[in-house]
C-alpha cells in the first residue's frame, strides 16, 4: 500500500516521514498499543530507503510516540505518553523538537 506523502526538498526526509507518522498517530489512524508497521513496510509505503524509515522510527521512539518491545516489535505508545507534549503559551501552543546536533548529515 502506498500513502500520499509529498516530501519537501528543503527538509530532512526522515523528519518529514516521522512527522507524517506522528500525524497519523494523533489522528487515530495508527492506534495506541498496536504494532507500528514494520520498517520495511514503512519504507515501501513512503517510497523511501530502509535507512530513512529506520531513522524516522528511531526519531518517533525518541519523541515518545512509539516503543520497542523486545521480541515483539515496535508499538504505538499509549495515548498518555504523547498526548500532552505541547506547552501552552498564552493562547498559542508551541511544539518543541529535539535540537539538531549535526546538520551536515542528510538522509
Amino acid at each position: 500500500m502506498s500513502i500520499l506523502f509529498v516530501p519537501d526538498p528543503a527538509g530532512y526526509l526522515y523528519e518529514q516521514m516521522a512527522a507524517h507518522i506522528e500525524a497519523r498517530i494523533r489522528a487515530g489512524e495508527l492506534q495506541p498499543n498496536r504494532p507500528l508497521p514494520g520498517e520495511r513496510e514503512l519504507a515501501e509505503e513512503y517510497r523511501v530507503s530502509l535507512g530513512t524509515a529506520r531513522h524516522a522510527v528511531r526519531l518517533l521512539k525518541q519523541r515518545g510516540f512509539v516503543r520497542v518491545i523486545r521480541s515483539k516489535g515496535t508499538y504505538v505508545s499509549p495515548l498518555e505518553a504523547f498526548q500532552m507534549q505541547a506547552e501552552p503559551v498564552g493562547q498559542e501552543e508551541h511544539w518543541s523538537a529535539p535540537d539538531r546536533a549535526d546538520d551536515s548529515q542528510r538522509v
